[in-house]
């Protein structure tokens, strides 16, 4: 039977040995056909693991946001070549907040095996560490750009949380950290409580849950830094 691997990849740097199980790499170094969110990274990601990683040996498939091609995925799963594939995205797990759910699904249907490795995800991590309801959540992805929109958005997910005592998670583009960090604490109630789990698994991590009027009173610098937000209401 054919197999994929689900593959984790670093959320920081220098975190390899707190994060990646030595398994992993036994699973990883056998693997014959990779689907990666960008080649650049994932060669360099492998290479990091194991410096005599024989990259060479090994098919690479680029699945991004500029190239999606789902014939050409379907196409490798049943190429007969290989009988072991894998993904890797940018950053974190795969198929959580990152690309792969196509390959998995595409999977299922040909009948091949799928094994997730143990390893780093961002939203869960922050979950655990934010004191937030960790029984009912719901994970957002990209809250909308521009300003009426996002107003509107950030007050829908408050009052669903306070209804249903449910904690929203969502992600911003690092470079648009800041500024939704604002519109949060201007759009939130005072007594509801914010959580940012900024530069996870890092020396600069930062992990903090207190209520929004807390917030307002400290200087907040996320410009540019991977953060993962959490709010829950009513508490």
């Amino acid at each position: 039977m054919k197999t994929l691997y689900i593959i984790p990849s670093l959320i920081s740097e220098g975190n390899k040995d707190l994060f990646f199980p030595p398994n992993n790499l036994t699973f990883i170094k056998n693997t014959e056909a990779f689907f990666v969110e960008n080649l650049r990274t994932a060669r360099r990601f492998l290479r990091y693991l194991d410096n005599t990683f024989p990259i060479d040996d090994k098919h690479f498939l680029e699945l991004n946001k500029h190239y999606d091609n789902h014939d050409a995925v379907i196409n490798l799963l049943k190429d007969n070549r290989y009988r072991t594939y894998g993904i890797i995205s940018e950053a974190g797990y795969p198929g959580i907040a990152d690309p792969g759910s196509f390959i998995v699904k595409k999977a299922h249907e040909l009948n091949i095996k799928v094994i997730p490795l143990t390893g780093p995800s961002s939203l869960f991590m922050a979950l655990s560490s934010s004191g937030l309801n960790g029984q009912n959540f719901c994970f957002h992805g990209y809250l909308p750009v521009k300003s009426p929109a996002l107003f509107k958005k950030i007050k829908q997910l408050e009052i669903d949380s306070k209804k249903h005592q449910k904690t929203q998670i969502f992600i911003e583009t690092p470079y648009r950290n800041q500024a939704l960090f604002e519109m949060l604490t201007k759009t939130l109630q005072e007594d509801t409580l914010l959580c940012i789990a900024c530069d996870i698994g890092s020396a600069r991590e930062f992990i903090y849950t207190q209520p929004v009027k807390n917030w307002k009173k400290q200087k907040v610098d996320i410009h540019k830094r991977p953060a993962v937000f959490l709010l829950q209401a009513g508490n």
